[in-house]
């Protein structure tokens, strides 16, 4: 297991097809078995904190798991803060995100918003928490972030998402 602290707030894990074994991951998926995945990730915390420091106590954390060739698996995990909590909308193309910005503007009164493109190519609608949330899930994936997530795989298109873009739909 590689250990690198990102700042104060966030650890990337990365285990190999070995360190899946160890923790007993079934097929290199840790999400394979729902029930036991949240077991499995404590586990690995509390080795992380042993030896790098980082503490996920006394709060939320946000954890993110991406396969990796080889068997293994990278792992993020980000200490969130009170306030950071933000709804996400992963929608697959641009005419569905200005689609969705409309819809919004319309049926729940936002203006407010912003428009990300993710590193796959993909579109994200962040809004404030609790904005939203029934109107989204009918577009796309509908998730949390924070900000620290969106600065590493995002890139801002425009902020006031939902009335600027809405317009163009």
């Amino acid at each position: 297991m590689e250990l690198t602290r990102i700042g104060d707030d966030g650890l990337k894990i990365e285990l190999s097809a070995e360190d899946m074994l160890l923790y007993n991951i079934a097929g290199g998926c840790i999400d394979c078995a729902p029930e036991r995945a949240p077991h499995v990730i404590r586990e690995i915390l509390r080795e992380a904190r042993r030896k790098t420091g980082f503490d996920d106590s006394g709060g939320r954390i946000m954890v993110q798991v991406f396969e990796s060739s080889g068997g293994g698996c990278e792992m993020f995990v980000t200490r969130l803060h009170a306030g950071e909590r933000l709804r996400a909308c992963r929608v697959r193309d641009m005419q569905l995100l200005l689609r969705l910005c409309r819809a919004l503007a319309l049926c729940a009164g936002a203006s407010d918003g912003r428009a990300y493109r993710t590193d796959d190519g993909s579109y994200l609608l962040v809004m404030p928490y609790g904005c939203g949330g029934d109107i989204m899930t009918e577009f796309g994936e509908v998730f949390y972030t924070c900000d620290g997530y969106l600065a590493e795989h995002c890139s801002e298109i425009c902020s006031h998402a939902v009335e600027r873009l809405g317009a163009l739909a």
